[in-house]
């Protein structure tokens, strides 16, 4: 099942026509339209409040207590305040970055309190959702298998940098504050499981058929037809593998018989998205590196915004996708604009170009993004001199 990608529809509290009018525009360009204003707060699926205005207080109040279901963006110059863990603050001034952070974090609450069945229990309106996870599982009347699943889709954890290193690992013998060293700090995915679940996965979407990849660790079976894989192994275990080089890789491959279907269809908790799985794979092998097919002296950029509520976010990562959703850039550009180590920036872009996510430019024109120059119209030219000239005469 693919996360809905439509526009978050918000609803703007404290703010006058002048203000709901910018934040609309901010919204739909700087932010790439990830989230969008209803004019009918009935209708919205989120709720945002100027904080800093008066009476605010007593309007957060009001709109907690008749939509407690619904997320809060709350903009305001000032940091959150103790016992406001359920709202999401966002400083002033608001930047697309931060919106964009923002709109990801009510889009995960919400994706926590909805599910694959909408058949609800008779006491299915939880006033106090402290744990987004335990009202998920008390309100949504969903068999145990299918739980199970659900856990399996979403995201693992958002890393900040000091759980970076631990988590994912550093390439040894590369020093990050060298720009010499950083320009080689580049990985091959060919020579590790990353590859082969790469080809692996082309082949199944080709042939449309669900495969045992063997690989000389653990079987991957593959399913492209609900896009999920199935593998006998934690993320601790697959973190270890995915550092591991694979000097001559051979792979095999083999069409999943009835009996095999059965016997992992009885075990759900093992399933996993395929997108999410290549995504944190691709992190865990490249430890800070970008993919060796990408040319660090060009630029690169996002053709869609990641699936966040899914998927494991790196430091900086939501940062680093707004601002090459918006326009082409070096990865070295990216790093020095955002202020952030470039081990950052690469461990996002070898994930996000292993599921497909990340282009680069291949010409010179291709290097800037720029309104095309405007070209006269040559029909509207001549009736113009025409019409001159019968003037004239």
């Amino acid at each position: 099942m693919k996360i809905n990608q439509k526009p978050l529809q918000l609803a703007l509290h404290g703010m006058d026509e002048r203000a709901q009018k910018m934040m609309a525009m901010f919204l739909h360009g700087p932010c790439q339209g990830a989230a969008m204003v209803v004019a009918n707060s009935q209708d919205a699926q989120a709720n945002v409040i100027d904080a800093d205005m008066a009476r605010s207080q007593a309007v957060l109040n009001d709109i907690v207590d008749k939509h407690p279901e619904k997320p809060v963006i709350v903009l305001s110059v000032q940091d959150s305040q103790p016992g406001q863990e359920k709202l999401i603050h966002v400083k002033k001034p608001v930047t697309s970055a931060r919106m964009l952070t923002a709109v990801e974090q009510a889009k995960n609450l919400i994706a926590l309190n909805t599910g694959p069945s909408t058949e609800m229990q008779p006491d299915s309106s939880p006033a106090d959702t402290q744990d987004c996870q335990v009202a998920l599982l008390k309100t949504i009347n969903i068999g145990n298998d299918d739980r199970a699943k659900i856990s399996k889709h979403q995201a693992a954890m958002n890393m900040d940098e000091q759980g970076f290193s631990a988590f994912i690992g550093i390439a040894p013998n590369i020093d990050f504050s060298d720009p010499g060293q950083v320009v080689l700090a580049s990985y091959n995915a060919k020579l590790h499981f990353q590859g082969i679940v790469q080809a692996a996965y082309k082949f199944a979407f080709e042939k449309v058929r669900a495969i045992n990849l063997g690989s000389g660790w653990k079987p991957l079976l593959i399913f492209p037809d609900n896009r999920e894989i199935w593998l006998d192994a934690d993320d601790k275990m697959l973190r270890a593998f995915a550092g591991i080089k694979m000097n001559s890789p051979s792979p095999t491959i083999a069409v999943i018989d009835e009996r095999t279907y059965t016997a992992v269809n009885g075990q759900p908790e093992k399933f996993q998205d395929m997108n999410a799985f290549l995504w944190k794979l691709a992190i865990w092998t490249s430890k800070g590196r970008y993919p060796q097919e990408l040319d660090i002296t060009k630029p690169v950029y996002l053709k869609r915004w990641p699936e966040f509520t899914r998927w494991l976010i790196t430091p900086h990562a939501l940062r680093i996708a707004a601002l090459l959703i918006q326009s082409p850039r070096t990865m070295m550009n990216t790093a020095q604009v955002l202020n952030i180590n470039p081990r950052y920036v690469f461990v996002f872009i070898s994930a996000a170009h292993a599921v497909g996510l990340v282009g680069q430019t291949q010409r010179e024109s291709d290097d800037k993004i720029e309104t095309p120059a405007h070209k006269p119209n040559v029909r509207k030219g001549l009736m113009s001199r025409i019409i001159s000239k019968l003037r004239r005469d």
